[in-house]
């Protein structure tokens, strides 16, 4: 049986930045970071979530919803079925819909970033982020490759990790291992700013409460998409044992599922019940 590592963090904290130190220690060959499998700095199956236009979209190729993206991983997985892979997320639940999506059925041994990399790594990872920037542990001519022909143009102008690192040292020092390799991109949902409609806010509150199977239906949301972290949720209840519990339950649920599949980390949720059924 493979071994499968979960290498976990959020968002901005150097997963990627620092995967190929951490396959050297774990002995690794195999890593799955945001839609793609890659083999020694090179793609050999999927498709980057960063070729994405909108979050969203990039949630679902990062969790190989698409079958197609799914069944080619599937397939080189099978073909190198001894290789230890490792696997990063931004949490536990993100690594565990993955496994199940690409039926890996081997036991996840757990890993923390903050583990594997230094304060000053973590630094330099959030400021490439801060400044729209994701790391891919890959050969640039691979991104090149395996990019859609319509995004050529764009990836050319956007893969300019030589530039962006020298104006990253005018500003913090920092050291790092000249055997890492990793290409930086601007990715197309991280230009500008993202807006995420509220009748997607209104979808991602329903499929809450239907996967998590809770006694409530949704009337109304009252979202300001100039303040995404603020949310209005209006619910028509049943009344149930433990009601506390499910609601608690799910103010917590809006919040972890939100940044894992909007981006949007939501901090002041207000629950209204306006009715009983």
């Amino acid at each position: 049986m493979r071994s499968v590592y979960g290498l976990v963090g959020i968002s901005g904290t150097g997963k990627s930045y620092s995967a190929e130190r951490v396959m050297k220690l774990l002995q690794a060959t195999l890593v799955i970071d945001d839609g793609l499998l890659i083999k020694k700095h090179k793609i050999i199956a999927g498709t980057s979530a960063k070729l994405e236009k909108n979050f969203l979209s990039a949630t679902k190729r990062a969790l190989f919803i698409d079958k197609q993206q799914r069944e080619d991983v599937q397939s080189q997985l099978l073909m190198n079925p001894h290789e230890k892979l490792l696997i990063l997320g931004t949490s536990c639940r993100m690594i565990t819909i993955i496994c199940t999506h690409l039926m890996i059925e081997s036991p996840v041994i757990w890993l923390d970033i903050k583990d594997y990399t230094s304060e000053n790594d973590r630094q330099l990872a959030m400021l490439y982020r801060q400044r729209g920037f994701h790391a891919i542990p890959i050969f640039e001519e691979q991104f090149h490759y395996a990019s859609k022909a319509k995004f050529s143009q764009w990836l050319r102008k956007q893969l300019t990790r030589s530039h962006f690192l020298n104006t990253i040292r005018k500003d913090f020092h920092f050291t790092s291992s000249p055997l890492q390799t990793i290409t930086i991109i601007s990715p197309l949902f991280g230009r500008g700013i993202l807006i995420i409609h509220p009748r997607a806010v209104n979808d991602f509150i329903k499929h809450v409460i239907s996967e998590h199977h809770y006694p409530f239906v949704l009337k109304n949301i009252l979202y300001d998409i100039t303040s995404p972290q603020s949310l209005v949720v209006h619910l028509s209840i049943r009344l149930t044992p433990h009601l506390d519990s499910y609601i608690n339950q799910f103010l917590y649920n809006i919040h972890e599922d939100g940044w894992n599949h909007l981006g949007i980390p939501y901090q002041d949720i207000t629950i209204f019940i306006d009715s009983i059924y």
